[in-house]
């Protein structure tokens, strides 16, 4: 349970590695030494959004179609590839959605001020060799571009545009305004739950986004082939792949500095003994715990067998994701899709 000690340039970058540099240097030297760990495409909850990207731009390329019949299609390819939207709970919700939200897009697709065909999905890099990405689409006109993402949930909250999508907004601006030489430029977020939200991409907005990136990647470069610091936080280690092995998190845990990242309680500690198979091909085990958000010696139960395969007396666990069972601290469950396990001998 080890941090990475070096770590390697990092080249061109795109909109979601650069916010995860922003947020955390040493979550990029994790992503570094771990590039064949990528999670797999078939989440349900990430299948009807899929659905939805792929629907806009059939819809987008051949606008000769309905919308019921570029879905139809674009499930029907998908269930080719193996991951069948249909079978999403969300897949009925997610295309009502795109039903009331699709005829604002189509809208400003048609507005005659385009002076040329839809740039959908077109992959754009920056001269300087710094910035790549691939924004869902572009309007260019004689004057001004519009950049449009499209989000199956909420965008914003009471503090204005999430953060994460803004600047990913401001970066794919960036290289439009660089690719089609037109300094003006607006942006939205089509948003299933919220309609088309507008974000401030203007040229002040965008050259100070820049200009942190560059700092940045360039303070980065400069440690490597070194360590790159943690910058542990809720919003950082909510979403990272690697918070089990990250010791840094687990030193501030230590401290008593409890992050509430995981939906759930975290806890590192030692396997009492051996875990036990129910007949419903779920596990339990015993932990000691030795710092984490319960103390004591705990029972987590409904543990999937791939987690626990290789676990015995005495293996040393991170677990975190974890639910309590109503007002007993001494007894924890797996939580599907949110638990994650990393065991040590």
């Amino acid at each position: 349970m080890t941090i990475p000690t070096s770590s390697q340039e990092i080249g061109r970058i795109s909109p979601t590695r650069l916010r995860r540099l922003l947020s955390c240097p040493l979550r990029v030297a994790f992503d570094q030494t771990n590039r064949a760990g990528r999670r797999s495409g078939g989440n349900p909850a990430a299948l009807a959004g899929t659905a939805v990207h792929r629907c806009i731009e059939a819809l987008l390329r051949d606008r000769g179609q309905t919308l019921e019949e570029a879905w139809e299609l674009t499930c029907r390819t998908m269930a080719k590839e193996g991951n069948d939207p249909t079978q999403a709970p969300s897949s009925r919700r997610a295309f009502s959605r795109l039903r009331r939200r699709l005829p604002a897009l189509l809208e400003l697709v048609d507005d005659a001020e385009w002076t040329e065909e839809p740039h959908i999905e077109e992959f754009l890099a920056s001269s300087d060799g710094m910035f790549e990405g691939i924004p869902d689409l572009v309007l260019v006109g004689q004057r001004r571009l519009l950049v449009i993402d499209y989000k199956s949930g909420f965008v914003s909250d009471d503090g204005g545009v999430d953060e994460d999508y803004s600047d990913q907004l401001l970066l794919y601006a960036h290289l439009c305004v660089e690719t089609f030489g037109i300094g003006s430029a607006d942006a939205y977020l089509l948003s299933l739950r919220e309609g088309l939200v507008p974000v401030d991409v203007s040229e002040e907005q965008r050259n100070k986004y820049v200009r942190r990136a560059i700092d940045e990647i360039r303070a980065f470069d400069q440690r490597v082939p070194g360590p790159q610091p943690a910058m542990p936080s809720e919003d950082t280690c909510r979403w990272c792949n690697h918070v089990c092995a990250c010791d840094q998190v687990w030193d501030e845990i230590g401290r008593g500095q409890v992050l509430e990242t995981w939906g759930g309680h975290a806890l590192e500690g030692k396997l009492l003994d051996s875990p036990t198979m129910a007949r419903n091909d779920l596990s339990a085990a015993r932990i000691r715990v030795e710092r984490g958000t319960v103390t004591g010696d705990v029972t987590i139960s409904d543990i999937p067998r791939g987690p626990t395969g290789e676990l015995s007396e005495g293996s040393r666990v991170r677990i975190v994701g974890l639910r309590q069972f109503r007002d007993d601290a001494q007894g924890l469950a797996w939580v599907d899709r949110k638990s994650r396990l990393l065991a040590s001998p």
